[in-house]
């Protein structure tokens, strides 16, 4: 069934965006009889922008309830209750706490586990989307080979590489620009130091005293080398883990968004029901409004 965009939006703000109405948080504050539970604090921050909290950010937050609580008590006394515009607002927020509350206790009713095959199928469907940035990994590392090394030398070696890899294609085109690399650098094989062991693209050779390694940069097998007069020697390492990687963690994701697909999907399929349930009307903006706007 083919999902209604406009209608998908709505579901997904009204179910992925819920309001909290969780009141079993222990209570901050009380004031005449209104409860502010630490839940409330720590959401507000949340949506503030603090993950992570500290006791002041706390405080200032359950100030700002409590303010807010013995204002709200004096409009009450002087009758903002009865303004037709306060109505409006307090009733939309009354629908929007109830839909939430309404979606939490039966999402779990209303949708059955999805198959392996149909995350595939949708996968497939939508892997550009999911993994935007399938490539290899390139780690490039630099090594020196004498007691004193020049530093600029040895980055401006490895900024030699990077440059080679960019023109030829860089990420879009790795395999490309690997082997355009070693078209252009005729010194460039594949062998490893003679007596030496390669123990990672991140440690150094065995059996090298004089060697400092300046930097490893990450822009990821096969070894290539260049060792050039200035006793320089360039090495990157092409692998395919990081595109391992991200396929499994894209998978991962497509499940997720697939079964939040179906989700709404059930809950699109309810509404409809519900609409022919309840009488709803709607309108069209207003053509005044338009001109109004335009000037």
């Amino acid at each position: 069934m083919k999902i209604n965009k406009k209608l998908f939006v709505v579901i997904f703000i009204l179910f992925f965006f819920p309001v909290n109405i969780s009141a079993k948080s222990p209570p901050a504050a009380k004031i005449d009889g209104v409860v502010i539970t630490w839940d409330d604090v720590d959401q507000a921050l949340s949506q503030a922008g603090k993950k992570e909290p500290a006791e002041e950010d706390r405080k200032k937050m359950l100030d700002a309830w409590v303010a807010r609580v013995l204002l709200a008590r004096e409009a009450e006394k002087e009758g903002f209750l009865n303004k037709p515009e306060v109505q409006h607002s307090l009733e939309l927020n009354r629908m929007t706490i109830l839909s939430a509350s309404y979606i939490k206790a039966n999402y779990p009713k209303k949708n059955s586990p999805v198959s392996d095959d149909d995350v595939q199928k949708y996968y497939q469907t939508h892997i550009d989307v999911l993994n935007p940035q399938r490539r290899d990994v390139i780690t490039i590392d630099v090594y020196c080979f004498k007691k004193t090394c020049d530093g600029k030398a040895m980055e401006a070696a490895a900024n030699d590489l990077i440059g080679a890899l960019s023109e030829k294609g860089g990420d879009n085109n790795l395999n490309k620009a690997v082997e355009g690399v070693r078209d252009e650098w005729k010194d460039l094989s594949i062998s490893y130091p003679v007596g030496s062991t390669v123990l990672s693209n991140q440690e150094y050779y065995k059996g090298t005293p004089f060697k400092e390694k300046l930097f490893s940069a990450s822009v990821g097998g096969a070894f290539y080398q260049k060792l050039d007069e200035r006793d320089i020697k360039v090495v990157f390492i092409k692998e395919d883990r990081g595109r391992i990687f991200e396929e499994k963690k894209a998978f991962e994701n497509a499940k997720k968004a697939f079964e939040q697909e179906q989700s709404i999907l059930s809950l699109q399929n309810e509404i409809e029901k519900l609409k022919k349930k309840y009488p709803v009307e709607i309108y069209p903006y207003p053509e005044q409004k338009d001109s109004t706007d335009e000037q």
